[in-house]
């Protein structure tokens, strides 16, 4: 039997409720960023729906099925072998099934992760049967951002967005998910901003902690002799997983520099930093400091979006970071 997911309790309070009282809606969309588990719990509601307890049991056909990925009322929508996106050929075909009746269960569940990848062409082939769908079809979407929805199909659907999981959340998800122990553990769940895949990835990977010093020590060049090169170079190799780990590093010494500025240092995440944390705190202004965090959240998610890599980070490190020193 799989372990439930952690985390998300609305999310599934939201499911248990509606199929007690057989509110269930017919289209739902899972909106996080990468790492969050969207397709795992996409996963986890449809065995719900499926399950003959509407528990997720773990225990009956249904559920077993579903553990499997053998049940024949859960649709797994896959983009085109050697294609990038969801077409208009895929969802017409998923239509034509959706309106065969479910086998087993009383609901045929449709699932679609990464909708981001669908043209808006074959968005808009969606529209007709998510806003008429037979009485038995769910649909469950997952998504990066909303923004890649057209609207058409968001007002069609029940918006649901993953929030960061809890430090214990992720202790528990490391604790059965990885071998990390005790202070790669604790440095994965604080450092991870509350996602799961990504503390993970910070506690298996030693690149990440590689990284992490280059970018340190590039981002204190700096700060302290407002050489922008060393950062410049860390940040220019066309790399989108890369830039958004930079991102990620970047923010966490900033935001580790606001803790410093407001008496929050007990609360610092990069304990081995903190000299220099407190050295460059004295460097650069609280507001200009903020300002600069909000400039790199806008480009982690530009790159997000597909915009263009090269000058995405250029107006990041030549406009959006020399305003720490402007």
């Amino acid at each position: 039997m799989k372990r439930e997911p952690v985390g998300q309790k609305k999310i599934k309070s939201l499911f248990n409720v509606s199929l007690k009282k057989g509110t269930l809606g017919h289209c739902y969309v899972l909106e996080g960023e990468k790492g969050m588990g969207k397709s795992t719990l996409a996963k986890y509601l449809a065995k719900m729906i499926v399950c003959e307890n509407h528990t997720a049991c773990g225990k009956c056909k249904g559920c077993l099925m579903a553990d499997g990925e053998t049940h024949p009322d859960i649709l797994y929508v896959l983009p085109e072998p050697d294609k990038k996106n969801i077409g208009v050929p895929i969802i017409r075909d998923m239509i034509q099934q959706v309106y065969i009746r479910p086998y087993e269960a009383s609901k045929k569940v449709i699932i679609i992760n990464n909708f981001e990848m669908a043209s808006p062409q074959a968005q808009n082939a969606l529209l007709k049967v998510i806003e008429e769908p037979p009485e038995y079809a769910v649909f469950i979407f997952t998504v990066a951002s909303e923004k890649e929805l057209l609207d058409t199909v968001k007002s069609r659907c029940c918006m649901l967005k993953l929030q960061p999981y809890t430090k214990e959340e992720i202790v528990y998800f490391l604790e059965n998910y990885t071998d990390a122990l005790g202070e790669k553990l604790e440095f994965a769940a604080a450092y991870c901003n509350g996602n799961t895949g990504k503390g993970k990835e910070i506690a298996e990977n030693q690149e990440f902690t590689l990284l992490r010093k280059i970018v340190f020590d590039a981002f204190i060049e700096f700060i302290d002799r407002k050489n922008i090169l060393p950062l410049s170079e860390v940040l220019k190799k066309d790399d989108k997983g890369k830039a958004n780990d930079v991102f990620d590093c970047m923010l966490s010494f900033l935001r580790d520099i606001v803790g410093y500025k407001i008496g929050l240092e007990n609360r610092c995440i990069n304990i081995d930093y903190i000299d220099k944390i407190k050295t460059a705190s004295g460097k650069v202004s609280l507001e200009k400091v903020l300002s600069s965090m909000e400039k790199i959240l806008e480009a982690s998610g530009n790159l997000q979006r597909n915009m263009n890599f090269n000058l995405t980070v250029t107006q990041l490190i030549f406009g959006s970071l020399e305003e720490l020193h402007g």
